[in-house]
């Protein structure tokens, strides 16, 4: 079999809701009935809390964690004492996010607190022991684990051992025998009661915060009710970074902490927002002459992989740094540092994408057969930049991947999985065929990690190989598109359009609405762009009337394949989001094309 094209993807449509919801709601319009039911928004209560989301009502009691009340008493019994509390937080946004959230709640306090983050390629995930041995040294009398710990019971037992409290907030699912903290604070623990399952660790950071923030205590200190909640930008950070469902009290804390973000206080972080296309996107211009929204696509595409570059490219306590930064000049040299390396991830990411792809082309002219599974690695592949290589040629070719790079002495590596391969059962198999075969894996059914010594390369590519082939024969894999609902031309409109905008914040969970609509003819259609790689495009659909209506389109990366079915005249159906274009003091709908193919 051919390599698929990248642009060759299966249109995957959700069913038309039954007619008797959208009966039910003659209000809305038909496609935002059809997004509300295929969201699992279906009952007037559901909707008007989706739409309406109210800090004041929507956000839980962190004392509904069952060992909220021991994790607060023991944390201000050693404010109180002057012992001294170290911050564990993991090297990823979400680590880092929940570590600056603790951090602010301390240091309101009054604590004698610091940060400790491992480094993601000589120390690893987690706790470790030679680390807590630096955090004791350091004069540590408790430490608080953030997005890590609850795996690391062999630690934690040492830790006590040696007189170490340690708390864990996590979220990470919770082996059978957890390990023996003082505390912990995991919404994915069996016995936890707390009704919300799904927040990454920064709101289990936040959820503490706000506990230590409320007590009489932080009354004496002189913090005022809502302190909290300038914390929140972080917390809509670490959410969107993380990608953590943007349902129920996750959608109600991202919504609340982007207008904070908008507003933020934080110098790091208005210096990278300034970064972007040289000002201060989403922020107040000085002249106070408006000010451009910032959203979840701001985080997940600028905030997010900026903070998470420091890690990957060198220590994610340059991300920490900058975003608790006071000092005007260090925020500029920190924030100047952060886009430097997220510029050479780029360039990484890009240059192992390519070489993957001929490596990949050169594997099914050999075989002639393309591969079922994505096995692939190069000793000089930065490790820190294989998740998203990994992630990028399983959405683009749609099949599992596993990619590796050399860090040390040994060879790590990241994977993604589709509906049909779990690729740690895939990982879990491969080490019972040769248990000498991997020094550590993990993760879930969709993405996970690895390790394993450079001499085992070889037998792991062979195993996958075997048994991603028995695993997906008679699978058709392509890319997917995946599609909320059908539209006509006719409801396509700006009432549409400012009903879409009340679905914000967009993340996992609740996607950015993508919508199908058939027999467009092609009027216009050429390439634009410094590479003429995008496609911009007008056509004209029929109305019910029997007029044409004119629509613009716009599709990123699409010229090369979508140009094929363009012609003048020609048919066809085509895959978008709706969104406003602004420019030259005018405004109109656009789609923004996502694919689209003859009728």
């Amino acid at each position: 079999m051919a390599a698929p094209s990248a642009r060759e993807r299966k249109w995957n449509s959700a069913e038309a809701a039954p007619p008797a919801f959208t009966a039910q709601f003659p209000e809305y319009p038909r496609p935002i009935a059809e997004l509300l039911y295929h969201r699992g928004v279906r009952t007037q209560d559901a909707i008007d809390e989706f739409f309406g989301a109210e800090y004041a009502h929507d956000i839980h009691d962190p004392y509904l964690f069952i060992d909220m009340e021991k994790a607060v008493e023991r944390i201000l019994r050693a404010v109180r004492n002057k012992e001294k509390i170290t911050i564990y937080g993991d090297y990823d946004a979400d680590g880092v996010s929940g570590s600056v959230v603790l951090m602010g709640a301390l240091s309101a306090l009054g604590a004698d607190a610091d940060v400790y983050i491992p480094d993601r390629f000589h120390e690893g995930y987690g706790l470790n022991r030679a680390a807590l041995e630096r955090v004791m040294a350091g004069g540590a009398r408790m430490i608080i684990t953030v997005d890590c710990g609850i795996t690391d019971t062999e630690e934690i037992a040492y830790a006590r051992t040696q007189g170490i409290d340690v708390i864990v907030v996590d979220h990470h699912l919770v082996p059978e025998v957890p390990p023996p903290a003082y505390a912990i604070l995991n919404p994915k623990h069996p016995d936890e009661q707390y009704p919300f399952k799904y927040l990454c660790a920064t709101g289990v950071a936040f959820k503490l915060a706000c506990a230590l923030l409320a007590s009489d205590d932080a009354r004496a200190c002189g913090i005022r009710d809502g302190f909290e909640k300038w914390l929140l930008d972080i917390v809509a950070i670490g959410s969107v970074a993380d990608m953590v469902p943007l349902v129920g009290e996750n959608r109600t804390l991202v919504k609340y902490g982007l207008i904070v973000l908008a507003k933020t206080q934080r110098l790091g972080l208005r210096k990278l927002l300034a970064l972007e296309n040289g000002r201060a996107r989403g922020l107040p211009k000085r002249d106070g002459s408006g000010k451009a929204p910032i959203t979840s696509e701001t985080i997940a595409f600028s905030l997010a992989p900026r903070i998470n570059a420091t890690s990957r490219m060198g220590h994610a306590t340059t991300s920490f740094n900058l975003l608790v930064s006071e000092d005007e000049t260090e925020a500029e040299q920190l924030a100047q540092t952060v886009e430097g390396l997220n510029n050479e991830r780029r360039r990484a990411v890009d240059k192992i994408l390519k070489e993957a792809e001929t490596m990949i082309a050169e594997e099914t002219a050999r075989e002639g057969v393309f591969p079922a599974v994505l096995v692939l690695g190069k000793d000089e592949w930065p490790a820190g930049v294989v998740g998203l290589v990994s992630g990028r040629l399983t959405e683009r070719y749609g099949r599992p991947s596993f990619v590796y790079g050399r860090t040390n002495d040994h060879l790590k590596g990241s994977c993604r999985g589709i509906g049909e391969f779990h690729v740690v059962e895939a990982m879990q198999f491969c080490q019972k065929q040769d248990p000498e075969l991997l020094l550590d894996l993990g993760g879930h059914p969709m993405a996970g990690g690895f390790s394993l010594v450079p001499e085992k390369a070889a037998a792991l590519k062979e195993l996958l190989t075997a048994y991603g082939s028995k695993k997906l024969a008679g699978n058709v894999l392509q890319p997917i598109t995946a599609v909320d609902a059908e539209i006509t031309p006719d409801e396509i409109s700006w009432e549409l359009f400012d009903w879409l905008l009340r679905f914000e914040p967009f993340g996992e969970g609740n996607r950015k609405p993508v919508f199908l609509m058939r027999g467009c003819e092609v009027y216009s259609a050429r390439s634009v762009g410094k590479k003429e790689d995008h496609l911009k495009i007008t056509l004209r659909a029929p109305l019910k009337n029997g007029t044409l209506k004119l629509l613009h389109g716009i599709g990123f990366g699409l010229s090369e394949n979508g140009m094929r079915h363009c012609e003048k005249g020609e048919k066809v159906d085509i895959v978008f989001e709706l969104e406003a274009n602004e420019w030259n003091g005018t405004r109109e709908l656009q789609l923004k094309v996502k694919d689209l193919r003859p009728v």
